[in-house]
């Protein structure tokens, strides 16, 4: 049985049956609980997910699901089945727990004879079958974490006698106009674009790009009471997770203290500290004795959120009865203090985010690059007296400049000039941010800027910036504008993209740019310079607003890809990335493996129309593929 302190909602269920010893038997009620921690159990016909103290059928009696072992019996709708596999998952999960109108109680949870029903999907599948023509988006960071999430959709369908409908794995619509689909977005919204949706559930909210949340809520237009859950662990503080936690009601549980006179806030890190600083159980540190952490409420610090139903729950493992009260389960988190720094403790078993996530380059990497003069019109004089080999302006459009659909406070427009020095380091010229100002003046302003430094071309960002790119192209020549189109790490470092927009559209490996970004800057010889930090820290500091997180990759192997903070900009980092990436092709970096492209990008680097006075330094492999050389030679970094 559920403690009343497990159950976050209750539905009342009706025309929906589940299978049971006896038949078909109608379902009374749908329990919804507080993340609890899982166990896989495997039989040769059947797999279940479900919580530790879910109640499963064997020849001898009732048992709880962790205390089953390899070779135990357990009874199914097919009869009795060994045990092939029963393992914790070491993930804690919302589950569902369900009465049946049958004398036993007993029901069959995807073939084996249960209890309680145990998957989190279950809301999506409960509410599509509830109200008609409620359709519900289930989207993830990655494609492992949806297909585990499709496979437990699946149980709790087989588990109920629901209309299944046309239905695959990943999408499923209903005779009453309802809908689930289910997709993965780590970086790009590109797989919901076109949908229409009532509900967007973001599991692992943590691992998702902030900057693809308004697409991916942009689906929810149309919708007439629009819901959306955030879910997860905020692994660090520049998570989407932690940002939407300190925007919400932020709703913390307190528990009442065995001296009946304190009450215990369990996001606080002190307390936590000494609550779980027990090998027993987590402990009232005012008697000593062990807490009833079912005896508390929670108390919602931001009542203004609370008022707009931004409704915020904060749910550490050390308040879950299933984790307090079992001295296995206990002892694991209990040794996990004793053995990990607490800031680590703290973000992985009790939900609070402590730090920045991780980070390729800091603060003093970037203030070691601060070597030049901040003499704006002595920089202008040098350019146009020809002292730059090569200069090259970097553009990454805001949308909030222009887009109210794709509104974020945290983009802005950036306008980023380097200049290839006789030296073969790339200078920082320039940077300016744009805020608030009409699409078309910040393009004249570029185009006006980019001219007094006397620049050869331009790199600007394909993303949102169709607006910006036309006007730009109204005011510099089109062959000496190139547009950025960011993709994944599986392509080539600099291509012509498939499905080609806008002339000189070049697509752009993010993962890889980014990655050599971070190479130069902390390389030893300096291959980057800027001006003093006073003037550019404004501007730098955005390049520290990314963190890897690790990503499956098709082929089985994790790589990783880069996402930025969910609170801070990063476009100047883009910006400069942008022009940065012609100036390494121009000092000979193999970037292309295409032999007309590289053609076309050489005439307008190196050509006779270029601006101010460019000396191209030979590259061996580059030429060599220019003479014809080699058939089979690929160039790559």
């Amino acid at each position: 049985m559920l403690l009343q302190s497990e159950i976050a909602e209750e539905y009342n269920v009706s025309d929906t049956q589940v299978l049971t010893p006896n038949g078909w038997r109608n379902v009374n009620k749908v329990y919804k609980t507080i993340p609890l921690e899982t166990v896989r159990i495997v039989t040769s016909n059947c797999e279940l997910i479900c919580s530790l103290h879910h109640l499963i059928k064997t020849p001898s009696g009732w048992v709880h699901a962790y205390t089953l072992c390899q070779g135990d019996i357990v009874l199914t709708e097919n009869g009795n089945e060994i045990v092939l596999l029963a393992e914790e998952t070491g993930e804690l999960e919302e589950l569902y727990d369900i009465t049946v109108d049958d004398p036993s109680g007993e029901f069959y949870s995807n073939g084996i004879l249960s209890h309680n029903s145990t998957t989190f999907a279950a809301r999506q599948l409960i509410l599509s079958h509830l109200l008609p023509n409620y359709k519900s988006l289930y989207v993830c960071p990655q494609h492992d974490q949806l297909k585990t999430y499709a496979r437990r959709l699946a149980e709790m369908e087989s588990a109920f006698r629901f209309d299944n409908g046309k239905q695959n794995l990943y999408n499923k619509v209903y005779e009453d106009g309802s809908a689930i689909d289910l997709n993965y977005c780590l970086t790009t919204a590109n797989a919901v674009r076109g949908k229409s949706v009532t509900e967007v559930l973001l599991d692992e909210a943590q691992g998702i790009n902030p900057d693809i949340v308004p697409e991916l809520l942009y689906v929810q237009t149309t919708a007439q009471y629009p819901s959306t859950i955030f879910a997860g662990t905020a692994l660090s503080i520049d998570t989407l997770l932690e940002a939407k936690w300190q925007a919400s009601s932020m709703g913390m549980w307190h528990i009442r203290a065995m001296d009946d006179a304190h009450w215990l806030n369990m996001y606080d890190k002190d307390t936590l500290s000494k609550v779980c600083d027990n090998p027993q159980g987590p402990t009232c540190p005012y008697t000593g004795k062990l807490l009833d952490v079912t005896r508390g409420c929670y108390v919602h610090a931001n009542q203004k959120a609370m008022a707009i139903n931004e409704i915020g729950i904060h749910v550490p493992q050390c308040i879950i009865p299933d984790l307090a009260y079992n001295p296995i389960q206990w002892g694991k988190i209990y040794k996990k203090i004793q053995d990990d720094d607490f800031n680590k403790v703290l973000q992985e078993c009790f939900g609070i985010a402590v730090a920045e996530g991780s980070r390729e380059i800091t603060e003093q990497d970037l203030q070691r690059l601060c070597v030049l003069t901040d003499n704006h019109e002595e920089i202008k004089q040098k350019c146009r007296n020809g002292y730059y080999r090569l200069i090259v302006s970097g553009c990454d459009w805001g949308g909030s400049d222009y887009n109210q659909a794709i509104q974020t406070k945290t983009s802005y427009t950036v306008h980023c000039i380097i200049g290839v020095a006789p030296d073969d380091v790339i200078d920082i010229l320039y940077y300016k941010r744009y805020s608030g100002m009409d699409y078309r003046d910040i393009a004249e302003e570029i185009a006006n800027t980019h001219k007094a430094y006397n620049g050869h071309v331009v790199a600007s960002d394909f993303g949102v910036g169709l607006a910006y790119n036309t006007e730009l192209r109204n005011r510099i020549p089109y062959e000496r504008h190139f547009i950025m189109n960011y993709v994944g790490q599986a392509a080539a470092p600099l291509a012509t993209p498939k499905g080609q927009h806008m002339t000189n559209q070049l697509a752009l490996n993010r993962t890889e740019a980014l990655t050599n970004v971070f190479k130069d800057v902390k390389d030893p010889h300096l291959k980057i310079r800027a001006g003093s930090w006073g003037y550019t820290s404004s501007y730098l500091l955005d390049w520290l607003n990314m963190y890897r997180v690790p990503v499956d990759m098709p082929s089985g192997q994790t790589a990783f890809k880069y996402i930025r903070s969910a609170t801070k900009a990063d476009d100047a980092l883009h910006a400069f990335t942008f022009a940065y990436v012609l100036a390494k092709f121009f000092l000979g970096v193999p970037l292309v493996n295409d032999l007309a492209l590289e053609q076309r990008l050489r005439s307008v680097l190196y050509g006779p129309g270029s601006v101010g006075s460019i000396a191209p330094r030979s590259s061996p492999e580059l030429d060599r593929l220019l003479r014809g050389g080699d058939p089979n030679y690929v160039l790559s970094f």
